[in-house]
């Protein structure tokens, strides 16, 4: 063919007289996005604005550490930051979801990923694909966003969506906050999405339940759907002598609120 080998069809001009198959240094019309972009980079763009979303509807502790840091500190290194990253407990959910054919559902994991399965995140997907506050297991809000008594219900429980503005849930109510609002320049905090500085959040709900060990029991005590009892930690504790003055895990760190554990005076 005179002038050399014929071309290629992506190198054909475009509308505008560009090359149709150059991306760089242009913009892509609304046909051309039908006619061949590619597809990967429009996944990843949707999973990254997804993101950003989620985050809005269910905030990380990563968010919650900013005002929070001892309490970030002390979940971080706990059982419940690493539920849902347990390569044990990883290993069990596959094994068993295996050989089940998946007749499994999410029974081990809403009891590990409260987030994830309120997203409605497959079960068996990778935690690498994950939004990062479902891999974070057990964290702030499935605790603070949590509204109703769900007793012993293996774990399936609805958590309350908003953003760090909306309102959370403690067992004290919102004295603390109130104390804080009134002194907004002091401490820095905004409550408005509007305003520059530090969120926070607007309300504190009193939900006393969450100092109570039936709160606790939500998770921690299983039934199979056969009727096994798989896990009994609440059942056992309130057949315990400790059951007679519920003293819970939100107590006894009450009770030991100021004291210092790392003394060596004798």
């Amino acid at each position: 063919m005179k002038g050399g080998a014929a071309r290629n069809s992506r190198d054909e001009a475009g509308p505008g007289g560009e090359a149709k198959g150059s991306a760089e240094g242009r913009s892509w019309r609304p046909s051309e996005w039908a006619a061949g972009r590619p597809a990967k980079d429009d996944a990843g763009a949707g999973k990254q604005h997804a993101a950003l979303f989620a985050e809005s509807r269910y905030p990380s502790a990563t968010t919650c550490g900013t005002c929070h840091p001892r309490h970030f500190e002390e979940w971080a290194v706990s059982q419940h930051s690493y539920a849902q990253l347990s390569p044990a407990y990883m290993a069990l959910q596959n094994f068993i979801n295996l050989n089940v054919n998946g007749t499994n559902g999410d029974f081990c994991i809403r009891c590990h990923n409260q987030v994830g399965m309120n997203m409605e995140e497959p079960t068996g997907i990778s935690n690498l694909e994950r939004h990062p506050t479902s891999r974070e297991g057990i964290t702030c809000i499935v605790c603070h966003r949590v509204g109703n008594i769900y007793n012993k219900a293996s774990g399936r429980i609805a958590l309350v969506e908003g953003d760090l503005l909306q309102p959370v849930y403690g067992p004290s109510g919102g004295a603390e906050l109130k104390r804080v609002l009134d002194n907004r320049d002091k401490y820095r905090v905004v409550t408005s999405a509007d305003e520059p500085g530090r969120k926070i959040h607007t309300e504190v709900i009193e939900f006393k339940e969450m100092s109570t060990s039936t709160f606790c029991g939500t998770c921690h005590d299983v039934t199979l759907l056969n009727g096994f009892r798989l896990e009994e930690a609440f059942s056992e504790y309130r057949a315990s002598p400790a059951a007679a003055e519920e003293e819970t895990p939100f107590a006894a760190l009450q009770g030991l609120k100021g004291q210092d554990h790392g003394s060596n005076d004798a």
